[in-house]
This record gives structure tokens, sequence and C-alpha cells, in this order.
């Protein structure tokens, strides 16, 4: 989603997807349905229609098998701006979890930084 804000210069969004592919859940639970990257070329935090020149989502992520891992993140939308940053409305650092489900499994966070420096470690 950072690579595809800077290339395209303009918002691009990744969030829990909704049960038909199309746009943002609003969910925490990002392995349920998936989740996805969109364009947000007018900033509103909601992904814009999909035309013949410029398909959204840009890309969709099947749902997580439950029996392998959970994954949870914020319930709206991580926002990039052209820059790669979250942009002004990105203030403070935003984490994904993801803990496998089997005994003995580690977490993994994902953080994305204000400045949209992302960062995985276990935990």
């Amino acid at each position: 989603a950072r690579s595809e804000a800077i290339k395209r210069n303009e918002a691009v969004l990744v969030c829990a997807s909704n049960s038909t592919k199309t746009g943002c859940a609003g969910s925490a639970d990002w392995g349920g349905d998936g989740w996805l990257v969109c364009h947000d070329g007018n900033a509103d935090g909601v992904c814009d229609e999909s035309t013949a020149d410029l398909p959204n989502p840009i890309r969709v992520e099947d749902k997580v098998d439950a029996g392998f891992a959970a994954v949870a993140g914020p319930a709206t939308a991580i926002r990039f701006a052209p820059s790669g940053s979250q942009g002004a409305a990105g203030s403070a650092t935003v984490t994904l979890s993801i803990t496998g489900t089997w005994s003995g499994a580690t977490a993994v966070t994902v953080s994305v930084a204000a400045s949209g420096l992302i960062k995985g470690s276990r935990v």
C-alpha cells in the first residue's frame, strides 16, 4: 500500500475487507474476510469507485484460515499519503497482530509509524 501511494502519487488505503471484497469493513478482524489495498484519490478514507482505467481495489488478500492464525488490526483503514507517510491523519503508530493458533505459536506484530516506516517483530 505504501509503495502504491508513492507510485500513484495519491492516497492508498489498506484495511480489513468487507465480505464482497469491494471496500473496507470497518472491522478489527483482518483475517475474517481478508484485507485489501485500494486507491483513495479524494482522501476521504473510503475506497474510490472502480473504473475501466483505474480498477479498484488494487489488491485483495483472501481470508486467513482460523486454524492457522488470527489477524487483528485497527478498525479503520491505514492510509498512506503520496509521500509514503500516514499523512496528516496518521499521528500515531498503528499495529497489526498476527497470532498463530497452534500450540507454541509465536505472535508477530507489524507496526506502521506515522512516518510510514513499517516494522515487524516477534512478541
